[in-house]
């Protein structure tokens, strides 16, 4: 019988800086050949200008896992919650999801 390797186990820290969170209502997805670009931000009512404060640099198998992380999240948020219906919450004008 062949043993199975055994599996590292990591303990998460979260920094103090990142434990109090940031409110993102921009984000914005690109990539590359070798990897994918997420920066986070804010549009500030009245104002044409979006502060990206944060940007997260990836390879594609770690932004793939991520995003079923976030579809499984998702799943368990609409089973409790209810669905959310993209279609009755139109995104304000430049809020568009587009292809980069």
């Amino acid at each position: 019988m062949e043993a199975k390797p055994k599996q590292m186990q990591f303990k998460v820290r979260i920094e103090d800086d990142a434990s109090r969170g940031k409110y993102a209502n921009f984000i914005n997805v690109w990539h590359s050949n070798y990897e994918f670009v997420i920066d986070l931000g804010q549009v500030m009512p009245g104002r044409n200008e979006i502060r990206v404060f944060d940007r997260i640099i990836t390879n594609p198998l770690r932004a793939k896992l991520f995003l079923k992380a976030l579809e499984m999240n998702m799943q368990k948020y609409e089973e409790t919650f209810g669905t959310i219906d993209i279609e009755q919450h139109p995104l304000p004008e430049g809020h568009e999801i587009k292809m980069h």
